[in-house]
Order: C-alpha cells, then sequence, then structure tokens
C-alpha cells in the first residue's frame, strides 16, 4: 500500500516570484516608461516621482535627464521637427545637420534596450503547475 503524501500551500496572491526586482524586465520596462514620461513634462519637479526606493527614485530621475538631454540635442527647442526646411539631401536649409545629434538618442535607447536584455521575464501564473498536478487518490 503505497501512499502519498500531499501538502498545498495556499498563495492567495499567486506564485512568490523569487526574481528580484532589479532583474524582473516588466519592472525595468515599467520604469523606462516612467522615464519616458518624466523626460517628456516640461514642467517637471523633482518632486514628481514617488517610490519607497530612494534608488528607484534616483534610477527614473537620472535616467529621464538622460533621455531629456539626448532628445533636447537632437532637436532645436525653437522649431518643430515639422517646421523644419530640409533640402532633398535632409539637411536643413540653414545648413545645421541634425543627423549627428539624432544619433545621441539613438545611442541612449540602445543603451536602454542593451539593459533591458539583461533583465528576466518570468511567468509567475500557477495555471501551469495546477494544469500539471497530478495526485495519486488512494
Amino acid at each position: 500500500d503505497a501512499r502519498v503524501r500531499v501538502a498545498f500551500q495556499r498563495l492567495p496572491y499567486g506564485r512568490v516570484n523569487a526574481t528580484p526586482c532589479s532583474q524582473r524586465g516588466w519592472v525595468f520596462l515599467e520604469r523606462f516608461v516612467t522615464m519616458v514620461k518624466v523626460a517628456m513634462d516640461p514642467g517637471f519637479k523633482h518632486n514628481s516621482v514617488c517610490s519607497n526606493s530612494i534608488e528607484v527614485v534616483k534610477q527614473i530621475k537620472d535616467g529621464a535627464r538622460r533621455l531629456k538631454t539626448a532628445a533636447e540635442g537632437a532637436v532645436p527647442k525653437q522649431r518643430r521637427p515639422s517646421l523644419l526646411k530640409r533640402t532633398r539631401t535632409g539637411a536643413k536649409k540653414d545648413g545645421k545637420d541634425t543627423e549627428a545629434k539624432e544619433t545621441a538618442l539613438q545611442a541612449i535607447l540602445r543603451e536602454f534596450t542593451e539593459e533591458l536584455k539583461s533583465k528576466q521575464f518570468s511567468a509567475v501564473s500557477t495555471d501551469c503547475i495546477v494544469k500539471d498536478a497530478t495526485v495519486d487518490e488512494a
């Protein structure tokens, strides 16, 4: 008579995710979206970002500053991109070329992309565990 003892643990909020927050891909994406919003806000106040972690606030503010600096270098503040007059080659008529400055924004975005690649994305749903679980009924 081989009996199997089965114990169930109630997890009302789902399976515990053992991946540290700093390594979670979805957390990084949420922070990146916040960085973009902060960088785009012309009336940004330093107390606009709230978190119970000083490091998270620093990360968001620093990322927003980097994005804003790169974006401001890409297009002059006085002009809107739709109002720039370009020649057939793509250079502006006033002789200033924005292509080199646009790569600053591309470089920052590439840095964020590389950081995202180092993050982990994991499903914390228990659906697959429950579906695959089998219990011997004795």
